[in-house]
C-alpha cells in the first residue's frame, strides 16, 4: 500500500493506491475534517464525518455506551457497509483521519485505511477538488467491538505502576508539564511516558518511515512485549499513536478514549506535574 516498511501496513494507503480504486462501488471516502472544511472543497465522492465532534469525556460504561451510539449513526449516515473499503482523510496525515481509523477498527470493520498526506497529496498531484455533497443510502455496517482496543480511566487506574504497561502521554509538551491548562486539574498520568505525537510525521505531513519509529518508540522504552495505553486531549492525537504502533506490530496497544479531558476533570484520579 505504500513502501514504508510496516509489517502491518493495514492502516495506510498512499495515493496511487487510491486513484487505482476509484471506480470500486465499495470504495466509501471519508473527508475527516470539520464540516466548514469540507464544504470549502473536498475529494470527490467524499461524505462528512467531523470525528473531532464526536468525542466524550465520560468513560464510565453509559458514557461509552452514548458515544458508540452516536458514532454509529454517523458511520451509518456517510453510508458505509459492511463491505465497503472505507478510505478516511484529513488535510494531511493528521488526527482527525487517524481517530477514523481507530473508531472503525473498534468497531469491527474490516478495511479502514488513511490516505497518506491527505487532501495535501491529492492536491498537489493535481487532482480536483469539489463542493457537491454526494447523495449516499444509509450504510448497514454494524459493530462489533472490540474492547481489547480501548481503553477507560479505570483500566489506567488498574495499571498504575504496573511494569507491564506503558502509559504514553503524546500531548504537546506544555501540556505534559501543567504550564497549559486545558481542564480543571494540568499535569499528567502517574508514571507516564512522553512522546508527542507530531514525531510520527515527516516534514511534509506524511507518516515517516517504520524504522526511523520503531528506533524512536524504543529509545523512550516503548516496546512490542509491553500493553501500551496512548492518551492526548480526547482520543485523537493518541488514536495516531495507535495507528502507528499496530503498525510497526505491537500487539497490545489500546486508545484512552477519554485522555485528559476526561482525567483532568474528575477527582479521583491522580495527577503528578513533571519538573
Amino acid at each position: 500500500m505504500t513502501n514504508k516498511g510496516y509489517p502491518h501496513e493495514q492502516f495506510l494507503i498512499d495515493l496511487p493506491w487510491l486513484q487505482s480504486r476509484l471506480d470500486d462501488p465499495r470504495l466509501r471516502l471519508i473527508d475527516a475534517r470539520p464540516v466548514g472544511e469540507y464544504a470549502q472543497g473536498h475529494l470527490p465522492g467524499a461524505t462528512n464525518v467531523d470525528f473531532y465532534a464526536l468525542r466524550t469525556e465520560d468513560t464510565d460504561p453509559p458514557g461509552v455506551a452514548d458515544w458508540q451510539a452516536r458514532q454509529l449513526a454517523a458511520l451509518q449516515a456517510a453510508g458505509i457497509n459492511a463491505d465497503s473499503t472505507v478510505v478516511v482523510y484529513d488535510e494531511q496525515s493528521l488526527t482527525n483521519a487517524a481517530r477514523g481509523v481507530w473508531v472503525l477498527d473498534y468497531f469491527g470493520h474490516p478495511s479502514v485505511q488513511m490516505l497518506d498526506g491527505g487532501l495535501t497529496a491529492w492536491v498537489e498531484s493535481g487532482s480536483p477538488l469539489t463542493t457537491d455533497v454526494p447523495t449516499v443510502a444509509r450504510g448497514d455496517f454494524a459493530p462489533t467491538f472490540d474492547r481489547a482496543k480501548l481503553a477507560t480511566y479505570r483500566d489506567i487506574i488498574d495499571r498504575l505502576g504496573d511494569n507491564d504497561t506503558v502509559i504514553l502521554d503524546t500531548r504537546r509538551i506544555t501540556e505534559y508539564l501543567g504550564q497549559e491548562r486545558r481542564t480543571r486539574r494540568s499535569g499528567t498520568i502517574p508514571g507516564s511516558v512522553y512522546l508527542e505525537w507530531t514525531n510520527h510525521l515527516d516534514e511534509d505531513g506524511m507518516i515517516r518511515d517504520a524504522d526511523e519509529l520503531r528506533a524512536l518508540f524504543a529509545a523512550h522504552g516503548i516496546t512490542p512485549d509491553k500493553e501500551i495505553i496512548p492518551f492526548c486531549g480526547g482520543g485523537y492525537r493518541s488514536a495516531h499513536t495507535y495507528l502507528v504502533l499496530t503498525m510497526l506490530g505491537y500487539p497490545r496497544v489500546r486508545n484512552y478514549l477519554g485522555s485528559w479531558g476526561e482525567w483532568g476533570n474528575r477527582d479521583d484520579t491522580p495527577i503528578v506535574v513533571p519538573e
